[in-house]
């Protein structure tokens, strides 16, 4: 007879929930690899927008540079072609044009005039492009397009980065 008493003599086996605990790793692994790859997207785009202000602030200084250089020497004449004619906007200037001795003609071009005939170089050769802009333009090319006068009110004497 069996003794309902006493010790019980059969064993409790608790079976480990495998399939619960792999799933569980699964998706945390999942998030894991997903943040990783969301982080590194991110951080590229950081990467990239670091280097775009970068060789924007070196095209930056280069064209001062050069601009500065024009200007210490009061402009730099250049032979008067179709592409470079005289400058109506240098006109009250007496030596604007002038005629070398084998009868060749200059003309005047002040650093404005030698930087938008460089930017229209790069345009024609599909490089980094630029736009001599002001609120009070000479020129009525040099106008600003809506973004350049937004970001030309908002900080007038600053290089700003834009978004865009």
């Amino acid at each position: 007879m069996k003794d309902d008493l006493g010790p019980q003599t059969h064993k409790q086996t608790q079976t480990i929930p495998w399939g619960r605990i792999g799933w569980t790793l699964a998706v945390v692994w999942t998030l894991v690899v997903a943040a990783s790859v969301a982080w590194n997207f991110f951080q590229a785009k950081v990467e990239a927008l670091s280097i775009a202000r970068h060789v924007a602030q070196t095209i930056y200084d280069r064209d001062i540079l050069y601009r500065r250089w024009a200007s210490v020497h009061g402009g730099v004449y250049v032979p008067a072609t179709p592409q470079s004619p005289p400058t109506p906007y240098l006109a009250h200037i007496p030596e604007r044009d002038l005629r070398t001795p084998s009868g060749r003609i200059l003309t005047l071009l002040n650093p404005a005039y030698m930087t938008r005939q460089v930017y229209a170089f790069a345009r024609k050769a599909g490089q980094v492009q630029g736009h001599l802009t002001s609120l009070k333009p000479i020129r009525p090319e040099n106008a600003p397009d809506p973004w350049e006068e937004k970001a030309l009110k908002e900080e007038p004497l600053i290089l700003r980065e834009g978004e865009g």
